[in-house]
């Protein structure tokens, strides 16, 4: 109990760092030399406050829409968000929106029609627990600058933004599945999109696993063909649940990949408060049950630990080291078109370079 105390203590100092509020992506009316811009679009299941019209925690029973255009200081470095308070929107310091429209389905497809490469290929980005609106929108921001990934799409589930209201987060991913995979099929049902792939964080991993689930159930696993890469990072998934879905869905063509880290302390907290179950991202693939697992499931497990990460929880270090985050650009992106990759284990060392490559994986990174 004491150390349960101790992690949970570890998380409130955590979320005790500036976080942003829904003022922060009211558009400021300049921009300055050298910024760097992102646009993006959003579907979101979040309710909207009456009073600001922004989008909050509660749950919606149907989908809205948004287009952003965020800019990012001059100085950014790769890595990082550089947010400080909501009343310091200086786009020469930290992370601004220069626009921020609310949009119905049809403007929402023109929006993302804009934004759609030669490729056909989108970039859907689910935020993980703890997760506001707004930090969602500037992660995937900072995600996009770092890698250059196109047609960036955020998925933002009500997630409650609280350290204390996991288990309320936990519920909203469940209420939320059916909102998401809709979304999945208003994506599949566009001419121009040809790839969908997700990026996936944390208890974002979980929705996005019980939806593929579902629509395996329907006949539609891959949405007509056009789901393709699909990445859990530190998935806070019970190990027994995510080898029943797979069960589920099968091994795919792309295999699934996964970001591990035994290392990362809120995973830590979720296993206690599962009752001791270990959860998918603090997964071991050096143990050879481990790698027979990840063989039989068609997976790709690649192994973080040793990266530094930025945070004290070692849970978003996947979004902190560059290198990492080009690795995963070119899985995305770079190999478009390639053959399948096989599944296995890969290991990285503190740099983020690889030390054990079973297969191809991210084999342009190593060289």
């Amino acid at each position: 109990m004491r150390r349960l105390a101790v992690l949970l203590f570890t998380l409130l100092l955590a979320a005790c760092t500036a976080r942003t509020t829904p003022e922060a992506l009211l558009p400021v009316a300049y921009t300055v030399p050298q910024a760097q811009t992102v646009n993006m679009v959003v579907a979101t299941s979040r309710g909207v406050d009456e009073k600001t019209g922004a989008f909050d925690a509660e749950r919606a029973t149907s989908l809205s829409f948004a287009a952003l255009t965020v800019s990012l200081p001059p100085g950014h470095q790769k890595g990082k968000v550089e947010w400080k308070r909501s009343t310091q929107r200086e786009p020469d310091k930290a992370f601004v929106a220069l626009r921020n429209d609310r949009l119905d389905e049809a403007e929402f497809r023109a929006a993302l029609d804009a934004l759609i490469p030669a490729s056909g290929e989108v970039f859907l980005f689910v935020h993980g627990y703890n997760v506001l609106y707004e930090e969602g929108v500037f992660s995937l921001a900072q995600i996009v600058s770092d890698t250059g990934v196109k047609a960036p799409i955020l998925y933002s589930w009500p997630s409650r933004g609280a350290v204390t209201d996991y288990l309320t987060d936990r519920e909203s991913v469940l209420a939320t599945r059916n909102r998401l995979d809709q979304f999945l099929r208003l994506l599949s049902a566009m001419p121009r999109v040809k790839r969908i792939n997700i990026f996936a964080h944390s208890m974002g991993t979980m929705l996005t696993m019980e939806t593929l689930q579902m629509a395996t159930l329907r006949g539609d696993a891959n949405y007509g063909g056009k789901l393709d890469v699909v990445v859990l990072a530190a998935p806070d998934i019970d190990i027994d649940v995510f080898a029943a879905q797979m069960e589920v869905i099968g091994n795919r063509q792309r295999p699934t990949a996964i970001l591990i880290s035994r290392t990362d302390r809120a995973l830590k907290l979720s296993q206690r408060l599962a009752g001791g179950v270990s959860r998918l991202g603090a997964a071991t693939p050096r143990q050879e049950e481990t790698l027979a697992a990840v063989k039989r499931l068609g997976i790709i497990a690649v192994d973080i630990t040793d990266v530094k990460g930025g945070d004290s929880l070692d849970h978003s270090k996947f979004a902190q080291s560059s290198v990492v985050l080009q690795q995963i650009a070119r899985y995305l992106g770079g190999q478009g078109g390639t053959a399948p990759v096989a599944a296995g284990a890969f290991i990285l060392d503190a740099t983020g370079r690889l030390l054990a490559m079973p297969g191809n994986l991210l084999q342009r990174a190593a060289q």
